[in-house]
C-alpha cells in the first residue's frame, strides 16, 4: 500500500511560539512554510530543542504537537504528530493558571499577616491611650494613617 504524498507547503511569515519542558520553557519563532503535515520554523538564535514540542501559531490561535524531522543552526523542519487544536486565549495557558493560583494563595497569606499586624498595632495604641489606628469601617488596606508611637506628654 503506497503512503499518501505529503501535503504541499504554503509559504508564510507567521509569528509563533514553541513550548517544551512541560511548558516551563518557550521560544519565539517564525513559521516560514506550513502544510497540514508539518512546517519549517526559523529562530533568531541557535537553541537546544527537544525532539518534540508544542508549536503555537499566535495569529491563528492554533496549536500543533510537532516532532523535528531535520534541523540546522537556525531552522527546524517539523512533522505534526497530533491534530491541531484551538489554543484558547493566550493569557490562560496552563502554567499561568498554576502561577495565578499560587499568587492568590500568597496574597491571602499576606492579607492575614497585615490584619494580624493591625490588630497588634491597635492593641499597642489602646495601651498607650491613643485609640485605634483606623476606624473599623474605613476602606481597605490602601488607607494609611501616620503611626504615632510616641507616648503622650
Amino acid at each position: 500500500m503506497a503512503e499518501d504524498a505529503p501535503a504541499p507547503r504554503v509559504r508564510t511569515l507567521l509569528a509563533a511560539r514553541i513550548f517544551y519542558n512541560n511548558r516551563f520553557s518557550s521560544a519565539n519563532c517564525v513559521v516560514r512554510n506550513i502544510s497540514a503535515d508539518g512546517a519549517r520554523i526559523e529562530f533568531s538564535s541557535q537553541l537546544a530543542l527537544p525532539d518534540e514540542f508544542e508549536l503555537v501559531l499566535l495569529q491563528k490561535n492554533q496549536t500543533f504537537q510537532a516532532r523535528i524531522s531535520w534541523r540546522n543552526e537556525h531552522e527546524v523542519d517539523v512533522a505534526f504528530v497530533r491534530a491541531q487544536r484551538d489554543s484558547g486565549p493566550p493569557a490562560l495557558e496552563a502554567h499561568q493558571d498554576d502561577a495565578l493560583r499560587l499568587l492568590k494563595q500568597e496574597n491571602e497569606k499576606l492579607r492575614g499577616m497585615v490584619l494580624e499586624m493591625r490588630t497588634q498595632l491597635d492593641a499597642m495604641r489602646a495601651r498607650e491611650g491613643l485609640g485605634p489606628a483606623r476606624a473599623p469601617d474605613a476602606a481597605g488596606p490602601d488607607v494609611h494613617e501616620p503611626m504615632a508611637l510616641a507616648r503622650p506628654a
